[in-house]
């Protein structure tokens, strides 16, 4: 029977980080139906249908329980029955099913698969079921448990030592009779509850240690825990044969920069560290096409493309079934994420499953495997080829060369067949007593946690206190396993030393001892004599094994997180460059002031509209008596007509009024312009509260992502040095100019600056300046670099060429940003400048000639090339008769197009080091795409570009206003050039142009 794939969403409430951050709630639940708000006013409401949605309360949503709506938040043991408990019965049933969990950093799909030890998630709840469930079954059931780390296209085995999780390759293979499987990976027996988490415990704690030594940053990981149920049939070799997966997908935590903007080179290091994810969203998408016939039933979907896509190809198309759960974020700071992680939801509905039983007969799989082998054999040693390889694709056996690679991978084949039967050979009984020894020296290495000891400090919660570290009495050495004598704290990666430190556990306390040019802190202070520890204190090793140390009798303060520690330790070098504490302070007590003027001013408010609602009535009252007395004279004028004294209090009677009505009309006219007065008073301290709060906002944002720069920036300079690459990399701040605007705001601690990454190569003599989502992209490849390097040793080798400390020539680089001002432009005049580049560092670096001619309609000749350049471009217009002429400034022009040529001439004064490849970028308005010029053909300081592009631009309100205060921003990119001897001459040449530039652009 077909199924289809069980789709859950979990939303957690808004954090307090996210509110102080100024995210707003934008998902709300109701029944099945998620929704989720877009960040921009203008955006589009989307709603989603899914078969469960979990609500975690926080705002305004709704649950749903046995399909009926309420607005109950969902529990752990909720998210369980529906997603989780169902499991259990399959995998008894002989059915394979598995549960994906997918999210970004912190949206909850760890606490979701783990809980904590007071509110379990998923899986210990699935163990305990599943344990219980066998207990009372009288059927001989086995179960093999396994963990494993999907990291850059690696395969970790987490069950097994953290230096043998390299050391031995692991890869998935397939086996027509047996499905997919890892080659090599732990499959542990486990036969109770207690057994299944400890091995977890173990597991989680090595995925922590290995996060710890290698700082490679757990969400860029995906988990796969695999239970393997057999359960003997009596009276047969038949076994009911079930595999469980539970996936924790390491989600995107935003999308990958486009080559455009970063360059080719970079796109591919982005495209590897998110390979998984990237190849998974095709996989969805293409399995989903094909499912509601988008795609031809033989069209080939992308499993084979990364490891994590290979390992989920059973669960998406074999049969078994599949339950996906997402996990998203209700702040607006995660829109994107979360509508990505929708998205995903919405395509996965399309696939169709085919669940069956799988029965199993050990002893006939095993021969028919040997068969195979035999087969194969037979290959190998020279009988006849098939017409078709391993694939099903046709081949030409008699061809020497594919026959020979054919035979090679029988070969292997051969092989892996063999290493597979000796593991449906080796019995339950065999893998228990195997595995005693290594349970026994994992009981030896527990530590008493009521003791000193030292607990992790993790990016990712859920791995935090997973690795700990007794104390013994007397001296306990830190350092590496190389260190002469007993190490009792093993320690690896950057920065740690043979003999790092010493920490000494005394009846007076414990104190902590560095060893000679160790890189150790202690609470963000480096440690360079004997210091007493004290419960709590946050201490470091080498540059990211982050630990807390805890007296064993008090509890560890669940306050001091990763983010405090890192926090703490680059403290001095952000108020440095930032000042960021000084600042906001400062911004809070401007806070306080103002919300005392808003105190006073709400009082103002209140009085004056009373004041003026009293003056009001007061004149319509006043009003009313002068008409109940102008009706009594008319009254007796009507009776009596030629009474003279009537007539004369009528005239009375009326200048009184007069007067009267004037008097009270003032009144209110005063009370109402003070109402107003306080109105307006109490909105602007109002928008100026919500202005420096979001500034504060913004300033704590900048300074925490300083924080996480300036840590990464250490370490890349440590694997430099330990590495000899000969670089330094050092943090700029530099204010951001918008080409939007033409306000250059220079305020530090805000979104009007941003950092930039200055990379000094000391022996080329030449700095390179990275933005900083080029910087992260090479960071976490100098981490795998690293790492492989210290493992592996004198084994280790790698291209040169992909060396992610290195900026090739063929990439080039930014020269400088040049600013053309619309004005003239607003008056429908012709810009002809020539304007100065300048560096991140604000010199002058040459001059960019430039002009933007503006048209309403174009001749005969620029409208061809306008069209050649524009495949898309729009169905003609009516004919205007209308001249540009006719109009005094754009925004007369609202609703119509206008036709702008950008033509960029040249450059004059280039660096000679970048004179090479020169080329120009920019883009235009609101325009998306980046146009770009022909790169200079030849070395030159001055090269000549003559490039010319129509734009067509429709004027709308917002841009006819941005043309008045905006400038177009055109960057230059140059292609770094090796200096020599011979080049003297030409560079002295160059430098005496640049320095007649610069004298031009400062008189």
């Amino acid at each position: 029977m077909s199924t289809n794939v069980k789709i859950g969403v979990r939303c957690r409430p808004m954090s307090s980080k996210e509110a102080s951050h100024g995210g707003v709630p934008c998902i709300s639940m109701e029944g099945n139906v998620a929704t989720i708000h877009p960040v921009n006013p203008n955006g589009k409401v989307r709603q989603y249908a899914v078969d469960h949605a979990f609500w975690g309360g926080g705002g305004s949503g709704q649950d749903v329980k046995g399909g009926v709506a309420n607005t109950t938040v969902a529990d752990q043991q909720h998210v369980y029955d529906v997603m989780g408990k169902p499991m259990v019965d399959d995998a008894l049933s002989g059915i394979d099913t598995s549960l994906f969990v997918y999210g970004q950093l912190g949206s909850g799909k760890s606490y979701t698969l783990f809980g904590t030890s007071a509110d379990e998630g998923v899986v210990p709840r699935f163990v305990r079921d599943l344990f219980s469930r066998v207990s009372e079954s009288s059927a001989t059931t086995e179960v093999l448990m396994s963990v494993c780390e999907i990291y850059q296209e690696k395969i970790l085995d987490l069950l097994c030592p953290l230096d043998q999780q390299l050391s031995t390759v692991r890869t998935v293979k397939s086996h027509p009779k047996v499905g997919l499987y890892i080659e090599n990976l732990t499959r542990y027996p486990v036969q109770e509850e207690e057994n299944a988490m400890q091995k977890l415990d173990a597991a989680l704690r090595n995925k922590a240690l290995r996060s710890t030594v290698t700082n490679a940053f757990s969400h860029r990981g995906s988990l796969v825990i695999s239970f393997s149920v057999a359960q003997v049939v009596k009276g047969s070799n038949t076994r009911l044969q079930s595999e469980v997966l539970f996936v924790d997908i390491a989600a995107s935590d935003k999308a990958a920069t486009t080559s455009t903007v970063v360059g080719e080179r970079i796109f591919s290091e982005m495209y590897t560290i998110d390979h998984s994810m990237i190849t998974l969203t095709f996989v969805i998408q293409s399995a989903s096409d094909k499912a509601i016939g988008k795609l031809k039933k033989t069209a080939v979907v992308p499993f084979k493309d990364s490891l994590l896509t290979r390992l989920m190809e059973k669960s998406f198309t074999g049969k078994g079934k599949l339950s996906w759960l997402a996990t998203v974020s209700n702040s607006s700071s995660s829109y994107d994420v979360s509508l990505f992680a929708f998205r995903l939801c919405e395509r996965l509905k399309a696939l169709k499953l085919n669940p069956v039983v799988n029965q199993v007969d050990v002893e006939s799989l095993i021969e028919e495997i040997r068969q195979e082998n035999g087969l194969y054999r037979s290959y190998v040693k020279g009988a006849p080829l098939p017409s078709t390889d391993l694939e099903g694709n046709a081949i030409d056996p008699n061809d020497p060369e594919v026959s020979a690679t054919l035979r090679v991978a029988y070969q292997e084949l051969i092989r892996s067949n063999q290493v597979l039967i000796r593991e449906l050979k080796r019995s339950f009984t065999d893998r228990v007593e195997a595995t005693e020894a290594a349970d026994l020296h994992e009981q030896l290495q527990q530590i008493e946690t009521s003791e000193p000891h030292l607990s992790n400090l993790n990016e990712d919660p859920m791995l935090t206190g997973r690795v700990m570290f007794g104390l013994k009495s007397g001296a306990n050495k830190v350092g590496k396993f190389s260190a002469v004598g007993a190490t009792d704290i093993v320690l690896s990666g950057l920065g740690i030393a043979s003999n790092h430190c010493t920490i000494t556990y005394e009846d007076s306390g414990v104190t902590i001892s560095p060893g000679k040019g160790s890189r150790t802190f202690v609470n963000g202070e480096a440690v360079t004599v004997a210091r007493r520890l004290q419960h709590n204190d946050r201490l470091l090793f080498g540059h990211y094994c982050f630990f807390v140390y805890s007296n064993g009798s008090d509890p560890i303060d669940p306050q001091l997180d990763w983010l405090v520690a890192i926090s703490e330790l680059q403290k001095s070098a952000v108020s440095t460059i930032l000042g960021a504490d000084d600042k906001i302070q400062s911004m809070r007590d401007k806070m306080n002031q103002i919300n005392e003027e808003l105190r006073k001013e709400r009082i103002e408010l209140a009085t004056a509209k009373n004041v003026n609602q009293e003056a009001t009535e007061k004149r319509k009252q006043t009003v009313n008596s002068f008409l109940e007395r102008e009706a009594s004279v008319k009254k007796d004028i009507a009776a009596q007509p030629n009474n003279q004294n009537f007539k004369s209090e009528e005239a009375k009677l009326s200048g009184e009024k007069q007067q009267v009505l004037a008097v009270a009309d003032k009144e209110v006219t005063t009370t109402r312009n003070r109402y107003r007065s306080a109105e307006d008073n109490v909105a602007r301290l109002e928008s100026e509260l919500v202005r420096t709060q979001t500034e504060i906002n913004s300033m704590k944002m900048m300074e925490e992502q300083l924080i996480r720069t300036i840590m990464q920036v250490n370490e890349a300079n440590g694997i430099s040095d330990e590495m000899e690459k000969k670089v330094r990399l050092q943090v700029q701040i530099v204010p951001k100019i918008n080409p939007m605007s033409r306000a250059i705001n220079t305020r530090k601690g805000n979104s009007s600056v941003e950092i930039l990454i200055k990379v000094d190569y000391v022996e080329a003599s030449y700095v390179a300046v990275w933005d900083l989502e080029r910087f992260l992209a090479r960071t976490f490849l100098m981490r795998e670099l690293y790492y492989l390097w210290s493992t592996l040793g004198n084994k280790f080798e790698y291209d040169e060429t992909k060396d992610p400390f290195v900026d090739p020539v063929q990439e080039g680089r930014q020269i400088g940003h040049a600013h053309v001002y619309l004005e003239s432009l607003g008056y429908l005049m012709e810009v002809v400048e020539s304007v100065p580049v300048v560096d991140s560092k604000g010199k002058i670096q040459a001059e960019l000639n430039i002009t933007l001619t503006p048209k309403l309609r174009l001749d005969e000749e620029e409208e061809d090339t306008h069209k050649r350049h524009d495949d898309d471009e729009e169905e003609e217009e009516e004919e205007d008769t209308e001249e540009l002429e006719d109009f005094d400034k754009i925004d007369d022009l609202v609703g119509k197009y206008l036709y702008v040529k950008v033509n960029i001439q040249s450059a004059r004064g280039l660096p000679e080091r970048t004179s090479r490849n020169v080329s120009c970028k920019y883009r235009l308005f609101n325009d998306e795409h980046i146009y770009k010029t022909p790169s200079s053909q030849k070395r030159t300081t001055d090269p000549e570009f003559n490039y010319e592009k129509w734009h067509k631009i429709l004027v709308t309100p917002a841009l006819a206003k941005s043309v008045w205060e905006s400038a177009l921003q055109v960057d230059v990119w140059g292609c770094v050039i090796e200096e020599k001897l011979s080049d003297i001459p030409g560079i002295i040449e160059s430098l005496n142009s640049r320095v007649s530039a610069q004298r031009k652009f400062t008189n």
